[in-house]
């Protein structure tokens, strides 16, 4: 209890010292993969959604996280600040690369806090893959390697397709016009 992030359900900040301090001397395995993911826009989707929905915004991508990965083991930390981590063992850069792609996905195809888009940013490292063998080199590594993404709100994406099929629509009639 002292050790879970009473929002997420995931480890909180002492728990995730805990785990550095008993990893930092061992040389790590392959198969090591550390992500990260940081909502950006957490101060706008608190002012949108106010602080007790902002607080639900982070649970909801907890959430995604956890269904996102699936049964792969994990250590997933919330580390206060919008920002998550997680370490895999026994997998690959590829392995967590698809679970980053679906979690993009899940994002973008949301039906909670559709209001506004959702921007966020993600790392990855991999023992292996970037040559770390140790936890602290490996969790500096996923954080410099982060890419920013963002998850449009839905209005924004029924903006995109309307005016999609009306070029299209348009397109269309001045062909069958000219015919």
């Amino acid at each position: 209890l002292f050790f879970t992030d009473h929002l997420t359900g995931f480890a909180n900040r002492i728990a995730f010292d805990n785990y550095l301090k008993s990893n930092d001397r061992k040389i790590l395995d392959d198969g090591i993969v550390c992500m990260t993911f940081r909502v950006v826009n957490q101060a706008q989707l608190n002012e949108t959604y106010g602080r007790d929905g902002g607080d639900g915004a982070i649970k909801f991508v907890a959430g995604l996280i956890k269904e996102a990965i699936g049964s792969l083991e994990a250590f997933c930390v919330y580390n206060g600040n919008a920002q998550f981590i997680v370490f895999t063992s026994r997998t690959d850069y590829i392995t967590v690369e698809h679970i980053m792609k679906r979690l993009s996905l899940l994002l973008e195809n949301r039906e909670k806090y559709t209001e506004t888009a959702f921007e966020y940013e993600m790392g990855l490292a991999e023992t292996s893959v970037n040559g770390i063998r140790k936890i602290r080199a490996l969790l500096t590594k996923a954080m410099s390697k982060k890419k920013q993404y963002t998850a449009q709100a839905v209005s924004e994406k029924t903006d995109d397709r309307t005016e999609t099929a009306l070029e299209t629509g348009k397109a269309a009639s001045e062909k069958a016009s000219n015919a």
